[in-house]
């Protein structure tokens, strides 16, 4: 999975960041177990919203009774804070629209991340058989100690 800050033109709707997740990106080959991503946070940053587009639903295209891979988008003390176990499956009732959340995260201490869980698919199913799937996750990032940061470090004077 990639994270990236967006560039000024794709800063829509004030989101700052874009996680992009695809079939390539699950490993995980033990069937009915999940699988956590982890990015990290800027020390005394706050979260402020986050969305979930399923750009294209996930599937095994080799395998119909494949029908369920759910995600979900948290931090480190709580792996489902903005976004709880929607469907991302093909074969299962997969989301159409956005899944968003405006549930206020932060400010972060060291160590804490975004989390995007893949949870446990079909039962005696692998997520690293799913072949095909892509979603974006956006995410409003307010770093107040990036922005003070960026003041002068001497004050000018006047003449």
């Amino acid at each position: 999975m990639t994270f990236q800050e967006l560039a000024g033109p794709e800063k829509v709707n004030l989101f700052t960041h874009r996680i992009v997740g695809t079939a390539n990106d699950l490993s995980q080959a033990t069937v009915t177990t999940a699988q956590a991503f982890n990015f990290a946070i800027p020390l005394g940053a706050t979260i402020n919203q986050v969305e979930l587009r399923l750009i294209i639903p996930f599937q095994n295209t080799a395998d119909a009774a494949f029908i369920s891979d759910t995600v979900s988008v948290g931090d480190t003390s709580l792996a489902t804070k903005w976004v709880s176990a929607v469907e991302c499956n093909l074969n299962g009732a997969y989301i159409t629209t956005p899944q968003f959340s405006a549930t206020l995260g932060g400010p972060y201490a060291a160590n804490q991340n975004i989390v995007v869980t893949f949870n446990a698919p079909t039962a005696g199913k692998a997520l690293t058989n799913i072949n095909r799937g892509e979603l974006h996750i956006y995410v409003q990032i307010q770093n107040p100690a990036a922005l003070s940061s960026m003041q002068l470090a001497t004050p000018p004077s006047k003449p």
